[in-house]
């Protein structure tokens, strides 16, 4: 989802900027269409996928925030370890 952030892309372009094989991108991408978080638009004999919405991006950017401030902390409170 994360290499969809900029725009529609392109299996193969998805493969190039997240580094999975064609096979595993293809999986992901079904899975996350089936659910509802991309949408795929054909055109000629390419398919282009893009974020379901403003919300999916909203979703992605907030997880962003939340990730980056649990990485600041220094330390773990659970298991001590730097950081979890």
């Amino acid at each position: 989802m994360e290499a969809l952030r900029a725009g529609p892309k392109t299996v193969s372009e998805i493969c190039v900027t997240s580094g999975l094989s064609q096979p595993n991108a293809s999986n992901h991408l079904a899975c996350l269409l089936g659910c509802g978080l991309v949408e795929r638009e054909r055109i000629g004999r390419f398919a282009y996928y893009r974020l379901a919405g403003e919300r999916i991006a909203a979703l992605l950017d907030l997880a962003e925030d939340v990730a980056a401030g649990v990485a600041r902390t220094s330390r773990c409170p659970v298991c001590g370890s730097k950081p979890c």
